[in-house]
């Protein structure tokens, strides 16, 4: 081996750093190394003992152990290729290497399995990067299989978050039953109505109707159809999916009924946290807008029906909002359509309008003269 000059130590260029590279060079010149590694494509590569026992936990027990591999000195991967090896002893020597969409899997999948944590996290963000609609299943099952963290957490948050566009894709319509049921029960993914969650339902049975038709019905379950408008609902009814399924048909019956005559408070299920935007409404002449504290910002409603008066009376009821000008004149707003129409109830003059436990009432004042 040829002699190294004596370590130079700057701010720059600490001693411990200088030294793991120098380290480095020994280990690939074979240099008082004490242990060899065989991949599955036959390659060898000479290492120190204490350098890996000391960068990662499975050789840290393994040569500690009285094991074969221990006692000979030879330690062999079938699952590890040559290049993919020489990229996690630079690692290992130097805390640098090179992460490309080549090797960055097969880096992942070394790294768990010898436990080399760091490199692991690096080769995981570089997925993270490529990550689109088009992959996320691919890469969110990829980081669960291999225990992946950071890159579960980031794969899980874009699925949820672009969840419309990706169940439109074919890494989602392949999935299994069972994988479909965990996504649409899920709390957290974001969509537009909860509508969209049987039309990604019905889109996935559709992509391979004659052996998913079975599985349509636990899927339904999952759709959380009381919050789906009555309208629709009546239209889902003649839907063949529905229609020709006895326990599918009483689910949508079901939830017509909830939606017609319960209240929100009687509600059996929760909407989902996307759908849950709190609003502040206010209104002038036909103009409505509303205020969305979670994104300070202001968006502009549809023109109302009929100007709002100075004794105009608004409120919120069932998910919809109510305006009465009087008794006769009602109008109301529902943001599943994002529309008003114009009611026609048989109320009495009221003074004061309120909502307990999920019934609107009418108050009246009335005044006594001794």
């Amino acid at each position: 081996m040829e002699d190294l000059p004596a370590i130079s130590v700057t701010e720059q260029n600490p001693f411990c750093v200088e030294m793991m590279k120098r380290l480095n060079i020994q280990r690939k010149q074979g240099h008082l190394c004490d242990i060899t590694l065989i991949t599955k494509d036959d390659q060898e590569f000479k290492a120190h003992r204490n350098i890996l026992s000391a960068a990662s936990p499975f050789f840290c027990k393994l040569l500690q152990s009285d094991m074969k591999e221990n006692r000979e000195g030879i330690v062999r991967f079938e699952e590890i290729s040559g290049s993919v090896m020489e990229d996690v002893l630079e690692f290992i020597y130097t805390g640098t290497v090179e992460v490309t969409e080549e090797n960055t899997e097969d880096l992942v999948v070394a790294t768990n399995y010898l436990f080399v944590p760091n490199l692991k996290t690096i080769s995981g963000r570089f997925i993270q990067q490529q990550m689109c609609e088009l992959n996320c299943i691919s890469t969110f099952y990829f980081a669960e299989k291999y225990d992946c963290e950071e890159l579960l957490n980031e794969s899980k948050s874009f699925i949820h978050a672009n969840f419309a566009s990706v169940a439109d894709m074919n890494e989602f319509l392949s999935l299994e039953a069972k994988e479909v049921e965990r996504w649409i029960s899920s709390d957290e993914i974001v969509i537009e109505t909860e509508a969209d969650v049987f039309q990604i339902a019905q889109k996935w049975v559709e992509h391979n109707k004659s052996e998913r038709k079975a599985a349509f019905e636990e899927l339904l379950r999952h759709v959380r159809l009381v919050f789906v408008s009555r309208d629709y609902l009546l239209n889902v009814v003649t839907n063949e999916l529905v229609r020709d399924n006895a326990d599918c048909l009483r689910l949508v019956l079901n939830a017509i009924k909830l939606t017609t005559f319960s209240s929100d408070v009687n509600l059996p299920q929760s909407p989902r946290k996307g759908l849950e935007t709190r609003a502040i409404v206010a209104c002038a002449g036909k103009y409505a807008c509303c205020y969305i504290p979670d994104k300070d910002e202001w968006k502009c409603l549809p023109e109302l029906l009929w100007k709002r008066g100075h004794e105009t009376s608004m409120i919120r009821f069932r998910d919809q909002l109510y305006m009465f000008q009087d008794w006769s004149q009602v109008q109301r707003y529902d943001p599943v359509f994002n529309g008003w129409s114009l009611l026609h109830l048989n109320l009495f003059s009221f003074d004061y309008l309120t909502t307990v436990r999920g019934e609107l009432y009418s108050v009246r004042q009335m005044y006594y003269y001794t």
